[in-house]
Formats: C-alpha cells, sequence, structure tokens
C-alpha cells in the first residue's frame, strides 16, 4: 500500500485471523493486513472470518489498518467460527460412504436457525445412480435445492455456480463425500493452494485449524469440515425451532386436531397421515427430542454465547 493511499475509515470484511492480525478485503479487490484496537481485548470480543469491519489507517506499513469496529452480525456460527453466512452447500455422497441423513437434516436445521439458504449437493451418483435420485427427491420434494454430480456424468454445474455467485458460502460434509474433489473442479488451484482443503488440515491433528474466506465469483468460500461435529442439544435450540427445518411438517400444522401440536405421536396429530416421508417424520421426533431435553437455562447460555 503506498503512504496516504486511504485518509478516512472504510469498510472491509474479514477473511482470516492469525496470531493477532486479521487479513481484510475492501472494495478495491485489495487485502490489507489490520489488527484490532485495544478495546476489543478488554470488551472480550473479537473479529473473525466473515465479519463487516470498521478501519482506519494505523499508520504502520507494515500493517497498515486498525480495526474500529465490528458491524452488526447477521449470524453467527461457533464451530467452526464464522459470521454472515449467506448460504451452505451440504455434501452427501450417493455411496461410499453411505449417505448420512441425521448429518444432512442436523445441518439443516442449523440454517433454518441462523436464516442461512440451504441447498444438497449429491456427489459419486455415479457408484449408486439410484440412490443419488433418492436423495435428490426426498428434498426436492422437501421444498431444497439439490444438486446432482458423479465421475464421467453430466452435472448442474451452472445451477451450482448461480447459487455460490455474489455470496458468502460454506461447504460443510463427511469426510469421503467428494466435497474436495467438486469444489477443485469448479474453483480451481487458486483455493486448493490456500491448504484449507489439503489433507493435513482434513486430520488437522498437528497444524492450526483456522476458517479462511477465499474470494470466488464476486463472493467468498470457505470449508467448514467442524459443522459436522455439532449436536442439536448444542445450538441452544427450542423444540419448535426444529419444525422450521421441516417445511413439509410445517404445511399440515393447520389440520392437526390441536393447536401447537409437537407431531410427536399426539392424538389428533395429522403428521402421520399426510404422506410426509416416514424417516424424516422420524429424524424430526429424534431432533425434537434432543431440543427439549435441553433445559431452559442452559438454552439461554447457548443462545448468548452464539452472538460471538
Amino acid at each position: 500500500m503506498t503512504e496516504g493511499a486511504v485518509s478516512d475509515r472504510m469498510t472491509g470484511k474479514v477473511l482470516k485471523g492469525i496470531g493477532g492480525l486479521y487479513s481484510v478485503y475492501f472494495a478495491d479487490d485489495k487485502e490489507y493486513l489490520a489488527k484490532p484496537r485495544g478495546i476489543f481485548r478488554k470488551s472480550g470480543h473479537s473479529p473473525y472470518p466473515g465479519d463487516n469491519v470498521m478501519v482506519s489507517p494505523s499508520g504502520d506499513p507494515d500493517v497498515p489498518y486498525c480495526i474500529d469496529e465490528i458491524m452488526p452480525r447477521k449470524n453467527f456460527l461457533d464451530r467452526p467460527i464464522v459470521a454472515n453466512v449467506d448460504a451452505i452447500l451440504i455434501f452427501s455422497s450417493a455411496s461410499s460412504p453411505e449417505p448420512d441423513y441425521y448429518l444432512i437434516e442436523k445441518m439443516l436445521i442449523l440454517c433454518a436457525r441462523d436464516g442461512i439458504d440451504p441447498a444438497v449437493c449429491i456427489t459419486k451418483s455415479d457408484l449408486d445412480l439410484l440412490s443419488a435420485e433418492t436423495i435428490r427427491d426426498l428434498y426436492d420434494k422437501a421444498g431444497f435445492k439439490t444438486f446432482v454430480f458423479g465421475f464421467g456424468m453430466k452435472g448442474d454445474d451452472e445451477g451450482l455456480r448461480k447459487f455460490i455467485k455474489n455470496r458468502t458460502i460454506t461447504f460443510a460434509g463427511a469426510s469421503g463425500t467428494g466435497k474436495s474433489t467438486l469444489i477443485n473442479a469448479l474453483v480451481g488451484s487458486a483455493y486448493m493452494n490456500t491448504g484449507v482443503l489439503s489433507e493435513k488440515n482434513k486430520k488437522g491433528k498437528h497444524t492450526t485449524r483456522h476458517t479462511e474466506l477465499i474470494r470466488f465469483d464476486g463472493g467468498f468460500i470457505t470449508d467448514t469440515p467442524g459443522f459436522t461435529t455439532l449436536e442439536i442439544s448444542e445450538l441452544g435450540l427450542d423444540g419448535n425451532s426444529v419444525e422450521n427445518a421441516y417445511p413439509e411438517l410445517k404445511a399440515v400444522s393447520e389440520r392437526c386436531k390441536f393447536s401447537g401440536c409437537r407431531h410427536m405421536g399426539e392424538k389428533g396429530c395429522f403428521a402421520e397421515f399426510s404422506g410426509i416421508d416416514q424417516g424424516r417424520l422420524e429424524r424430526y421426533r429424534y431432533f425434537r427430542r434432543s431440543a427439549d431435553s435441553v433445559p431452559e437455562h442452559i438454552r439461554k447460555k447457548i443462545g448468548g454465547s452464539q452472538n460471538g
């Protein structure tokens, strides 16, 4: 940066933070290092990847900016930490490993909680096309976006690129679902060379595990393996909130005999007879029981911590 290039405060987006220094992206399509002012240490708040921040020149040519303010967040995910996420692409393989419907729907619940647009990306359709079509049909009918890909088969590249374009998007899914292969095909070496998806980082025991946003196609992408370890009891949800990830279940609520029906097998519940996929209904009930088991004071404490 040339001396005097910026004289006033300006906004940027935090891409990553390591060792107390932050890489911040600005509207001029450049990145600069920034350090937070001491007020953040005193308050206990810190900037995180995805945060929109207000900065001012520091006078230090090596670290040209100071972070003065963290702008209000629209959401905040804390394992791994990333803020202001627009969308999550949830990966599931058709085979090898077998699809994990509980993991997919746990991620859908997380998206519903935080106002994040989800899509299910089904990989390895070449290994089991029937399985891939079953997964796609299940989530299509439930009202979610789906994409299907397989080696040597035509996938919906254009649709997926439209889903990603101009957004802050994270990729989530179990190991072995072909996530890194598809991401590499889409975004190429510019992303893979960051090491975010390296085999070292996947094993991760002796490496720094940090979230990093990578600029791509007008927006930002990041790989987020830590989401798969979250449990429903850790999300600070009440039982009713789980239902938001089951739109087909919410749609039949008015046909239940009693208002406020929990769809847990109560007398007069219409869910059993509505044509809803029984697997989805069973998983909803599993997650609802898990959420309902968390004491209210613990739920409130969890909810407070998720504001960053």
